[in-house]
């Protein structure tokens, strides 16, 4: 990268263009292809898992049944519906109780 920028200024100096709006030219440039070439994190079922983990510790169907519940209160009927069948299929027997109770007040 220094060797880029040495080789930026002897060209400058040598041609008398303006030094500094090469220098500037060739930072933004820089700059926007570091942020085209970075990714934004990608979501995947493993990465999301481990992100409810990190906030609900491992009760995380209990924390799903919160969820679900504030939904409920919130009207967002299909969000809650979607997280109790998550429940309902992957938690304890007594999370599944909760969650299909909660499926029969909708």
């Amino acid at each position: 990268m220094m060797y880029y920028f040495q080789q930026l200024i002897q060209f400058a100096q040598q041609h008398s263009i303006m030094f500094v709006s090469i220098v500037i030219i060739s930072f933004l440039a820089i700059f926007i292809l570091i942020i085209l070439l970075l990714n934004p994190k990608k979501v995947t079922p493993a990465t999301e898992n481990m992100d409810v983990r990190a906030i609900a510790g491992d009760d995380v169907y209990v924390t799903q049944l919160d969820l679900a519940r504030a939904y409920i209160e919130l009207g967002k009927i299909m969000l809650a519906k979607q997280i109790l069948e998550n429940v309902i299929h992957q938690g304890d027997p007594d999370q599944q109780q909760a969650a299909e109770e909660l499926l029969l007040t909708l």
